[in-house]
């Protein structure tokens, strides 16, 4: 569809410029206008606003004024308007000062005293804890030990018995084995007997043990005692 151009009219292109220019102009007139009517709006309402905010202001300042003048004015009152300290006021000040003094020098020796226990537990804990372990080691050595030997006992006995003899010879070696048994129990009964002091004077070093008395007590029972009669 062609364009029909036959109504147009054609302008310079100078009158245009021109034109474009004088509405540039009253478009800015008009927001000079507009700024300065707001700018103008703006300063009223502050205006109002400081002048209500004064006349709060001078009705606080004569309530104000009024409550003083019914105030019952006292001596201390006066003391304390004046700024005037008494002596008793002092000694009250620096009684509070000593003794809020001295209670920040308690709660730091405390908490210094609480703070080395703390530390002696800790080092005391770790040490049961190595000397537990320890005894528990010596205890599985005793243990197996043991075992061991009552094996040997019983490979004795079953070769003896195997190999035959007199009566006589059987009767010396379960003698001697006897006699060897009874040793090596005494032995691991002293060695059990060491064991269970040294645990007691361990625990001894945190609350006290009365295994020693007990046992004292027990060994010179005295429906025992031969001295009695």
């Amino acid at each position: 569809v062609a364009t029909d151009y036959g109504d147009a009219i054609l302008i310079p292109l100078s009158i245009i410029e021109s034109t474009n220019k004088e509405i540039r102009a009253l478009g800015d007139d008009k927001v000079k206008v507009l700024t300065n009517t707001r700018n103008f709006r703006k300063r009223i309402n502050y205006m109002t606003w400081e002048h209500e905010y004064l006349e709060d202001k001078a009705m606080n300042m004569d309530q104000h004024y009024t409550d003083f003048q019914f105030l019952r004015v006292s001596a201390q009152v006066k003391q304390v308007l004046s700024g005037v300290k008494t002596e008793s006021d002092r000694a009250k000040m620096e009684r509070a000062e000593m003794h809020l003094s001295k209670l920040h020098s308690t709660h730091k020796s405390k908490k210094t005293k609480l703070e080395r226990e703390n530390r002696k537990v800790a080092v005391a804990i770790k040490e049961r804890l190595a000397e537990n372990s320890r005894l528990e080691g010596q205890l599985k050595d005793l243990a197996g030990n043991v075992g061991v030997r009552e094996a040997i006992y019983k490979s004795r006995v079953a070769a003896s018995s195997d190999g035959g003899g007199s009566a006589a010879s059987r009767k010396m070696k379960r003698v001697t084995m006897r006699r060897k048994l009874v040793d090596l129990a005494r032995a691991q009964t002293d060695e059990i007997e060491f064991l269970r002091q040294e645990l007691d004077r361990l625990r001894q070093k945190t609350f006290p043990s009365f295994a020693n008395a007990a046992r004292e007590r027990v060994a010179n029972h005295p429906d025992e005692r031969d001295d009695m009669f």
